[in-house]
């Protein structure tokens, strides 16, 4: 599931069986709490559900906070993917789409303990590489779940400050998707 709306500050893509994300009561708002939120991006509101896109099988929640958004998307329709090859689909987020060679540059790095399985990205701005925005994100495996998380302010901080914010979320949404 690549959309435009995902170019946002913050995405997190849900991929599963449709009951099950139904079952959560809130749809994906009930993956993370507002606590658990306001721990990585102080400031923020409680998730709003959206349903705009529901014709497709996606639901969303956003949550507000002083200096973006973060998002969470549900794509019940699909298959996942593998989880590099999710976020290897999450690039052209922040890749200068006219420099082919920007993609090779990119860092794809497990997280242990994270979910059955789990891949991260954390990328600055750098035009030389071909990054056209900072980027934080994370692919994570539960079972036959997996979660994807975008986040373009959580990439601007200290790289290994970033992939334990990523870890810390994911832990968190993993043990919601058993």
């Amino acid at each position: 599931m690549k959309t435009t709306y995902i170019a946002a500050l913050v995405s997190l893509t849900v991929l599963g069986s449709k009951p099950a994300i139904e079952a959560q009561g809130q749809g994906p708002c009930a993956l993370l709490t507002t606590a658990e939120v306001q721990q990585v991006f102080p400031g923020s509101k409680p998730g709003k559900l959206e349903r705009k896109n529901e014709k497709d099988g996606i639901l969303s929640c956003t949550w507000d906070y002083p200096t973006g958004i973060l998002s969470i998307v549900a794509d019940v329709g699909e298959t996942p993917e593998s989880t590099k090859e999710e976020a290897e689909g999450w690039t052209p987020t922040f890749v200068d789409p006219l420099r082919n060679d920007a993609a090779r540059h990119v860092r794809y790095e497990k997280l242990p303990g994270v979910g059955d399985e789990a891949i991260a990205i954390v990328e600055r701005q750098d035009k030389t590489k071909g990054f056209s925005q900072d980027a934080a994100i994370l692919v994570v495996r539960r079972g036959k779940r997996q979660v994807s998380a975008l986040s373009s302010t959580l990439g601007s901080r200290e790289r290994a400050e970033a992939l334990r914010v990523l870890a810390e979320l994911g832990k968190a949404i993993a043990k919601r998707l058993g």
